[in-house]
């Protein structure tokens, strides 16, 4: 795999599914003999290596990283890993937190500074846990993952990590049409 993917994919199926997907591709290409990828190419998030994936553990839980990806296969530039169940477990009670403080602002009146303390306060420890490109200010959005985390629980389903190329996204723009007067 290069050293610098592209981009990071994280993301739920049964492992039935996996079969179709080319690791080498990810999972927002659909295979030849499939007419649909196993998800959109809007869940594509920015370039992170699986060390910065897994110092996300270590801020959630104070433990060590080591083992909460495992390889499932690499290709060419593409490489799948499974989280561990305890990296799905952190992830999914964070989410869990977050739904608690949001939904105590909703019944308080709308004051989200619990909610956006907590966001920040993880974002900021996750910036010193791992090392980032100085580009990268904060990891607010990639929090979102501890959301697909919930729901793979939830199914009892894994949670993969894929990091590759990325695939284009499509976008509809608007042009004025001819003056018919």
């Amino acid at each position: 795999m290069s050293l610098s993917p592209e981009v990071l994919v994280v993301f739920t199926v049964p492992e039935k599914r996996l079969s179709g997907m080319d690791v080498a591709t990810g999972p927002c290409v659909a295979i030849p003999q499939r007419k649909r990828a196993s998800v959109s190419a809007h869940n594509q998030e920015g370039s992170e290596l699986p060390e910065q994936t897994a110092g996300l553990y270590t801020v959630l839980t104070g433990n060590s990283p080591v083992g909460v990806l495992n390889l499932c296969e690499e290709r060419e530039n593409g490489s799948l890993f499974k989280c561990s169940d305890s990296f799905v477990r952190a992830m999914a009670d964070a989410n869990r937190l977050l739904v608690r403080l949001a939904d105590q602002a909703e019944a308080s009146g709308g004051d989200l500074s619990d909610f956006e303390r907590q966001m920040q306060e993880w974002s900021d420890a996750w910036m010193r846990t791992v090392h980032w490109p100085a580009s990268q200010v904060s990891l607010r959005n990639r929090l979102m993952r501890m959301g697909k985390a919930r729901i793979a629980q939830e199914k009892t389903q894994p949670l993969f990590c894929w990091y590759g190329p990325r695939v284009p996204e499509f976008v509809v723009v608007r042009r004025p049409g001819p003056n018919l007067n």
